[in-house]
């Protein structure tokens, strides 16, 4: 689920940058890497993460067996 763990990634990008004591042309460089991992990872999760059969976006659960819109069955490979 790479939507996910791009996400994952902008968040840990974001935290480091708050946590760690840079100068301001460096947090500003790590801000804009944060927002864009954001900003890719929700793309990603809305435009590919859909039942294929119904084409409706799914909710972001990781074991999801069958679509709850229209209870198509899904294949988590």
């Amino acid at each position: 689920m790479i939507g996910g763990a791009l996400l994952l990634a902008a968040l840990l990008t974001l935290g480091l940058g708050v946590l760690l004591d840079l100068p301001d042309a460096a947090m500003a460089a790590i801000a804009v890497l944060g927002l864009a991992l954001l900003i890719a990872g929700a793309l990603i999760l809305l435009l590919f993460w859909r039942c294929t059969c119904c084409g409706r976006v799914l909710p972001g659960t990781l074991g999801l067996e069958h679509c709850p819109f229209c209870g198509f069955q899904i294949k988590d490979d």
